[in-house]
Parts: C-alpha cells; sequence; structure tokens
C-alpha cells in the first residue's frame, strides 16, 4: 500500500500533467488555468486561518511551476491577473511570502 507521501506526489503530478495540457488548447486553456486559480483564491477567502489555507496554497503552488515554465521558455502572452500571480507566488515556498500572499487574498 502507498504511503500518503507518495498518494500526495502522484496526485500533484497528475495536476501538473492536466494543467500542462491545457497550454495547448490557445486562449481557452489559459483561460482554463486562470478561473482554477480563482476558484482557489476563493477558497482561500473562505478560510478561517492560514493553515486551513495550506492545501489551497499547494495547488496554487503546483499550477505556478506549470505556469511559470511555459511562460518563462516560450512566447506565452498573458494577462495582468497571470502576470501578477506568476511574479506573485515566485517564492509561495517562503513561509513570508505564503502569510503576505494569504492576507492580500483573504482581506484585499
Amino acid at each position: 500500500m502507498k504511503n500518503f507521501e507518495e498518494v500526495k506526489k502522484n496526485t500533484q503530478n497528475v495536476f501538473i500533467q492536466l494543467i500542462e495540457r491545457q497550454f495547448n488548447k490557445d486562449k481557452f486553456g489559459i483561460e482554463f488555468i486562470q478561473k482554477v486559480i480563482e476558484l482557489l483564491f476563493e477558497s482561500i477567502t473562505n478560510t478561517e486561518n492560514l493553515q486551513e489555507a495550506d492545501l489551497i496554497f499547494d495547488n496554487l503552488e503546483v499550477i505556478h511551476l506549470a505556469l511559470s515554465k511555459v511562460y518563462f521558455t516560450t512566447d506565452l502572452q498573458v494577462n495582468p491577473f497571470l502576470k501578477e500571480f506568476i511574479h506573485g507566488f515566485e517564492r509561495i515556498d517562503d513561509d513570508n511570502v505564503r502569510k503576505y500572499q494569504y492576507q492580500k487574498i483573504k482581506f484585499g
């Protein structure tokens, strides 16, 4: 039986593949990714504290990794919302950055 960390890693890999495949769908793909980010942001606004939002931030980090990879290695054009996401989440693995982004998303 797989342990939790193995399952988590496999799930993240599947999620990354889903996000990366969306880049091949022209405008619809990037709109899909933005909608996922917006939904996760909305989920953060419904949390009670940063710890409750950790799993959401983990998913945003996965999206950020896939999006940044494509953004910085191709000529992908993104709107201001996604550009801010790419740059604002660059160090989302840092606790202070995560706390800052939580406050920004939760309280505006």
